[in-house]
This record gives C-alpha cells, sequence and structure tokens, in this order.
C-alpha cells in the first residue's frame, strides 16, 4: 500500500491557476511529492493544473474520488474476486460465479507479475491517481451509495493498474466470464464410453454491456468550412455502472494540454483533443479472442490431441471467500483447468464431454500497454506522433481509432489487437461457418471457433506484433483521408461511402464487401449527403454548429428505406389500420421528441415478418443496398404487431417521445424524468439510446419492470434509457486554435442526489451543448466556486 499523504487545501483564485495554455502550475509545498489545482467549470469538469504529471494524476484521482469514488471501489472487489466475502453468494450464486470466473481470468496476478516492469512514467502517473483518489477518500467521506462500506478504501498505484488491464479484456474474457471458472471433466468414463456434445442454439455472448457500440465522424479540410480538422466523439456506453466517462482537463505547463473523458477510475484521457490533434474510438467488429474445439484421448478427458498427439491439461486449485448469512465466512475450492490455449470453457449445451470439450485464447490477457498509449495519444504534437505512438504500444485493445490534426487530415486505423491466423486457417474457418452447424452457430454470435487438434489453426508469431500471435501493426487496416472517415462499429472496410477500405487484411478484422448496419448506413448517408439543404449545408463542408446538428439529427435509415413504401399502401383504404396509418402518412421520419410516428414505426420496424429484400446488397452500393421487403403482408404484419405490442404497454399508437421515453435512472415513481430523444440502433439513427438491463456494478438502482416487447425495450408506458450517447463531443480545429463543445449526457457524478447527476442529460434533452473552456481565460469565464489546491 502507499503511504496515504498529508494534504491541505488552499482556497485560491483561478484567476492565476487556471488551466489552458497559458496556465501556471502551484508549487509542491515543503515535503510533498505531488501538487495540483483543480478549478471546476460549466456542469462540473475538473481542470487540473501541475508542474508534472505525477501531480497531475494525483489531481485527476483527487477529482476521480468526489465524482465516482464508488465505481472504482466496487470494480476492484469485483477483479480481485471477493464480492462473494463482502456481498454473500448472491443470487442463484452470481457473486461466487463472478469470483470464480475472475480467479480463473487471474487478471490480478498478472498485473503481479507486471508491475515492476511498467515504464516509470507510467507508474508514476498510476501511483500520482492512486494518492490523489486515496488522500480525497481520508479527507472527505463520500455519500454516494458506498458510504461506510468495509470495502471502500485507500487504492494503490497496482491497484489502478490491474483495474486498467481489466479493461483491457473487456472484449474477450470479461464477456465469456459466465462460462470460466466452473468447468469440470466427466467422471466416470471410459475407452468404450462416449457422448457427443450437443450443438448449441447459440453462442449467447449478451454478457454485460455486450452491445457497446459508437460513432466516430473525423472531417478533412476538403469538407471544413474553417479548412482545418474537425472530429465528432459519440461513444454509445452504459448510463450507470463503472464504464461511465469522467470529463476532464489535464495541463502540465509546456508538455502537456489536454481534454476530453476517461473511464472513472483511471488517469489520463482516453478521448479527446490538445492543441494539435482530436481523437475518438468505437467498438471494432474485429475480433478479440478465439474459441478451440479440443479433440479429447479417449478415457482421459483431460487430455487433448494436437496433431495426433497428446498433451495435458494443466489445473490449479482456486479458493474464494463466500459470507454466508450468518456474517459467517467460508471458503469455497474449485479447479481450474487450462491447455495451451487458455481456460477449458463451461458452455451451455457444449460442457465437457469424454471426446470434446471448448478452450478460449485472450488476445488482450497480455496487453500492458494501454495506459501509456493513451498517455502518448495525449502528449502527441502531431498527427505523426499520435500514429507513432499506435505503432509503439499496439496498446488499443478493442477500438477504431478516428482521429484529425489542426491541418484536417483524417485518420481511421483499426489497431485492436487482434489474433493473427494464417491464410489457411482462416480459408478453413470461412469454409467451416458455411458447412459445419457448430462453427455456423459461433460464428452467428461473433465467436471464430477453430478445430483445435490441428496446429495450423494455432495464432501465427509475426515480426513487429505488440505480443507473439497478434496481428502486427503494418498489417492492420488505416487509412488517411482529406475529405472524411468514420465508423460505427461495422468492418473496417466502410470507412468512408465513397471509398471503401480494401485489402490484404486479415478476415479476424472484419469482414469486406458485406452488408452493414441501418445505423451505420444513416452515419454515411449525413457525412456524403452533398445536397444544398444537406447536413453540411449549400457549400457542403461543415461548420461547427451543422456538426453538431448533424450528430443530433434524429433521420432514420430504416425510414428513408421504408416509409414512402409504406405510406404509399396507406393510401388505399385500411380499415382495421386506418388510424396508424394516418399517424405514418403524417410522420416526419425522424426521432425527435415531438415527431408522431416514431413510436409506431419503431414497434412496426421490429415487428415487420422478416423475409427477403426486394433488393439485394450490392457491394458497390453499400449505402443504398439491400432494400427491404414492402410488400402488402410485410407491411400489414408490421403495423398489426406494432399496435398490438403498444396497446399492450398502455401507449398511444400516435404518442410521441417526449411522453413516453425518458431517463431511466430516475424513479419514474419518485421524480420527473427528462425526456430523451434518439432512436435504437435498429431504428437507422446516429442518436443511439437504449435500456441496458446488466448492473456492471453492485449499485442499488430503479427498476423498470419486464419488457412489453424485449426486441426494442418497450415496457408499461413506454421506453427507459440508460445507455447509448454518453460523451458527445464536436470539434472544430480554426485558425485560432481547437473549439470545441461537449455534452456528457449523464452528467459528471455519480451521486445521485447531486445536480450534476441530471444537469446534463437535460441539455441532452434540449439538444443544448456545453462550450469546452480550453484556455485559462476561458476557465476562469465559466469557474463555478473556488480553485482548489490539492497537495500531499
Amino acid at each position: 500500500m502507499i503511504a496515504l499523504p498529508s494534504c491541505t487545501k488552499d482556497r485560491t483564485s483561478a484567476a492565476d491557476n487556471g488551466s489552458g495554455s497559458s496556465a501556471v502550475a502551484v508549487a509542491k509545498p515543503p515535503g510533498a511529492t505531488y501538487a495540483a489545482t483543480i478549478t471546476r467549470t460549466a456542469n462540473g469538469v475538473p481542470h487540473i493544473v501541475a508542474d508534472d504529471l505525477a501531480s497531475v494524476a494525483f489531481g485527476q484521482g483527487w477529482a476521480s474520488y468526489d465524482d465516482h469514488a464508488c465505481d472504482l471501489a466496487d470494480q476492484l472487489v469485483k477483479i480481485r474476486g471477493e464480492r462473494s466475502r463482502y456481498f454473500g453468494a448472491g443470487p442463484d450464486g452470481a457473486n461466487v460465479n463472478s469470483d470464480f470466473a475472475w480467479r480463473t481470468i487471474g487478471i490480478v496476478d498478472r498485473a503481479t507479475a507486471d508491475w515492476e516492469a511498467t515504464p516509470d512514467r507510467v507508474k508514476a502517473g498510476l501511483e500520482g491517481f492512486a494518492a490523489g483518489w486515496s488522500a480525497e477518500h481520508a479527507a472527505t467521506p463520500t455519500d454516494d451509495w458506498c458510504a461506510g462500506a468495509a470495502w471502500l478504501r485507500p487504492v494503490t498505484g497496482f491497484d489502478i493498474y490491474a483495474y486498467a488491464r481489466s479493461i483491457a479484456v473487456f472484449a474477450s474474457s470479461v464477456q465469456l466470464a459466465p462460462y470460466l471458472g466452473g468447468a469440470e471433466p466427466p467422471t466416470g468414463t471410459s475407452p468404450t464410453t462416449t457422448t457427443t456434445a450437443a450443438t448449441p442454439a447459440s453462442f449467447d455472448l449478451a454478457q454485460p454491456n455486450a452491445q457497446l457500440a459508437s460513432n466516430g465522424w473525423s472531417i478533412g479540410h476538403d469538407r471544413s468550412a474553417d479548412g482545418g480538422g474537425m472530429l465528432l466523439a459519440n461513444p454509445h456506453f452504459p448510463w450507470e455502472g463503472a464504464l461511465r466517462f469522467h470529463e476532464v482537463q489535464l495541463t502540465v505547463p509546456g508538455l502537456l494540454d489536454v481534454y476530453g473523458v476517461q473511464l472513472s477510475g483511471l488517469p489520463f484521457v482516453g478521448i479527446g483533443f490538445n492543441q494539435h490533434i482530436a481523437w475518438t474510438h468505437t467498438v471494432s467488429a474485429g475480433h478479440r479472442f478465439t474459441v478451440y474445439r479440443l479433440k479429447l484421448r479417449a478415457g482421459s478427458p483431460t487430455t487433448y490431441l494436437v496433431d495426433g498427439k497428446p498433451k495435458e491439461m494443466t489445473s490449479r486449485d482456486v479458493s474464494v471467500e463466500v459470507k454466508g448469512s450468518d456474517g459467517k465466512v467460508e471458503t469455497q475450492t474449485r479447479t481450474e483447468w487450462s491447455s495451451e490455449q487458455g481456460p477449458i470453457l463451461d458452455f451451455p449445451g457444449v460442457g465437457w464431454t469424454d471426446s470434446t470439450t471448448l478452450a478460449v485464447r485472450d488476445a488482450n490477457i497480455d496487453n500492458k500497454q494501454l495506459l501509456e498509449q493513451f498517455l502518448d495519444m495525449g502528449l502527441a504534437n502531431s498527427l505523426e506522433e499520435f500514429k507513432a505512438a499506435h505503432r509503439k504500444h499496439q496498446g488499443i485493445p478493442l477500438f477504431n481509432t478516428i482521429a484529425v490534426d489542426e491541418h484536417g487530415n483524417s485518420w481511421y486505423a483499426d489497431t485492436s489487437a487482434t489474433p493473427n491466423l494464417s491464410p489457411e486457417a482462416i480459408a478453413r474457418w470461412e469454409d467451416a461457418r458455411k458447412t459445419d452447424a457448430f462453427t455456423k452457430t459461433a460464428a452467428g454470435s461473433g465467436v471464430v471457433l477453430l478445430d483445435g487438434s490441428d496446429s495450423g489453426n494455432d495464432w501465427v508469431v509475426a515480426e513487429g506484433a505488440r505480443d507473439p500471435g497478434l496481428v502486427p501493426f503494418d498489417k492492420m487496416p488505416m487509412t488517411d483521408r482529406t475529405d472524411y472517415v468514420f465508423n460505427a462499429n461495422d468492418s473496417f472496410w466502410m470507412s468512408n461511402a465513397a471509398h471503401p477500405l480494401s485489402g490484404d487484411y486479415s478476415a479476424m478484422h472484419g469482414d469486406q464487401e458485406t452488408a452493414v448496419s441501418m445505423r451505420t448506413r444513416e452515419n454515411a448517408s449525413v457525412l456524403s449527403d452533398l445536397s444544398p439543404d444537406g447536413p453540411a449545408g449549400a457549400d457542403g463542408k461543415f461548420t461547427l454548429e451543422e456538426l453538431q446538428a448533424a450528430a443530433l439529427r434524429n433521420s432514420s435509415a430504416t425510414a428513408r428505406f421504408d416509409l414512402p413504401a409504406v405510406q404509399a399502401w396507406c393510401a388505399t383504404p385500411r380499415r382495421a389500420l386506418a388510424a396508424a396509418c394516418g399517424v405514418l402518412v403524417g410522420w416526419d421520419g425522424r426521432f425527435d421528441l415531438d415527431s408522431v410516428g416514431a413510436v409506431l414505426w419503431r414497434e412496426f420496424w421490429a415487428g415487420r415478418p422478416a423475409g427477403d429484400p426486394a433488393v439485394a446488397f450490392d457491394p458497390d452500393r453499400p449505402i443504398e443496398t439491400p432494400v427491404p421487403n414492402s410488400s402488402d403482408s410485410t407491411i400489414e404484419g408490421g403495423l398489426t404487431a406494432a399496435v398490438a405490442m403498444l396497446g399492450a404497454a398502455g401507449v398511444a399508437i400516435d404518442a410521441t417521445l417526449r411522453s413516453t421515453q425518458t431517463d431511466g435512472r430516475i424513479d419514474a415513481g419518485t421524480g420527473v424524468a427528462t425526456p430523451i430523444s434518439g432512436g435504437l440502433g435498429a431504428d437507422g439513427v446516429t442518436n443511439v439510446i437504449d435500456y441496458d438491463s446488466d448492473n456492471t456494478t453492485l449499485e442499488p438502482r430503479p427498476g423498470i419492470g419486464e419488457p412489453v416487447n424485449p426486441k426494442t425495450g418497450l415496457v408499461k408506458g413506454g421506453y427507459r434509457v440508460n445507455y447509448g450517447s454518453s460523451f458527445m463531443m464536436a470539434l472544430d480545429f480554426t485558425p485560432d486554435g481547437p473549439r470545441a463543445r461537449t455534452i456528457l449526457t449523464y452528467g459528471e457524478t455519480e451521486d445521485r442526489t447531486d445536480p450534476h447527476f441530471t444537469d446534463q442529460v437535460k441539455m441532452y434533452s434540449d439538444k443544448q451543448w456545453k462550450t469546452v473552456a480550453y484556455t485559462a481565460g476561458d476557465v476562469a469565464d465559466q469557474k463555478i466556486g473556488d480553485t482548489l489546491t490539492v497537495a500531499g
């Protein structure tokens, strides 16, 4: 443990210690290791200034505790495998299973092994962040939901490092956590006893926040009214739990001046900008792990065969402490089994027979570079330095990167950690996902299932890769453009509608020349529209205000492709559906608060019968095709289902989103919830909202009841929102420097009683953005309260 530093609080004027290019760092008091100033501006954003990286991280940790103390503390309990120790076994043993899964993943053990080799500057930042968090913990006990909890205690730099390592495996081991830590070999087998694993109905990876998504736009100088670069960041992340962003500015005069967000509980900035570069991320459509089907030797279910030769699994006993209803703590122990490909999975419908089982290999299990990657991105003084940080560290775990510089040069890259399979292995997999039911089922859920008995399916070691077996930087898909690049979670192929990114890239990064989602098609349509009344105006070049409006335009690709046919069908008398037809004939095709028809359309689109498209997908027309089937029976079936669903929910067919779609973080019985515009990803809008029923923390939160329509999230009375557009940033590099506006939709704090918990969701509802205070003068003008000097 790091010894808790002594701390001082000194209220000073923001005029002397404001952030920005002319900021002045505070001097360290005698004997202090760290010192920083924290100035809060509109909506509670902290601007932190210090004279070194360790001290600016100290200030960031201090502010992080103030705003999100419980998030980090809860996650540390989780990744240590200690939830049962504090909370008991949980419903159906949920806490016990979580603990065994995290002990099997072994992220804390791996972090322990790597901690001493952490680069000094990163370690200094981690220890500074932890010292600041712990210092404020000692000075100001939180009154948030974890107040007084035994597990809310000081943290160390190592704790923060281990937590960062856990974030890196979010799209791999975390998604498989329910199937880790419980696999047991069959008993009573013999060479004459065989069983066959069933083919599962699906590889259901709908784990907590598996739907993480995002839009990212980078506008080059060809499409920028000011002639510099522009950026739209729009990650679709949870509004509750540990994966909330914390908005912040970090300034070390002469070295660092970066503004943006980071996941609460981590140092540095993950999405943001400095004076030269702006960037955002979207979740990659590539693969972060592979699952191997192991062939077992008859009569020995812990021996598997590779190229006909036997190999023995390894095992270790894993123990967790479980608090009983009487308060006594007992120890439970399980045996964890592993192969050379990784731990054994206990997957429903597959299990572990005497002839086969499954193992998983994780591309990010050894990702030690995540925080150093973020740090060097913020320090970059040019796009070339920004790219060099990616080449050097290759620490991006699961994201595409969309970036732009002050001169209007745009860059897209999928530098996520990706398994490097040989062309022959990929060809075998692509063939198997067409012909083998098991492999096809897995592929339908995004899982790459390989034959583990053939060493030709092993990951290939290549020079220049971050770790053995990963795709090296020079083989990753990336492109430079001066018009625009974007991503909305489809394959790298669709980074520009007119100029798809094709090449000799691994299929593990995603498919090429395949149909894209309605949301991707809407993003591409907004960006490529050069019509006089298009989003970029008559000149086809975006201003900052036009970029903001485009982000919240709420136009729908599904409406563009299907509404005219529905309106034409409705033009003839439809007795049973006359009222519904009347609503859709007058709908403007948008998911704005007062657009009459958006609610009915969502239920119609979800309920329309499946059928072959009217026009098939054409890779030369990826935005215009496929065209949905709009037959009479399809329209009638969809409208009939929609009317029935809305009736069951007690929602009028002409209801607006203003009256039905609200902030689900507010208990509908005790508070007035803010109305929310926007649509589901399936609605084909850029401004995505949804409800995530899973909880990444153990924080109590209001319930919304059982859904009437699970496809749309419709509940009694309408829709509740706690996921989607989260940190929205529109930025323009002007001749006078960066100009940015943001919305952190769920606010800067986890404290449900704090005004900052709902102040920005109200802005989001009204499509109002806050102007970023980046220079020292701007910070002084926007300052709320006193500047705080913290030291320790």
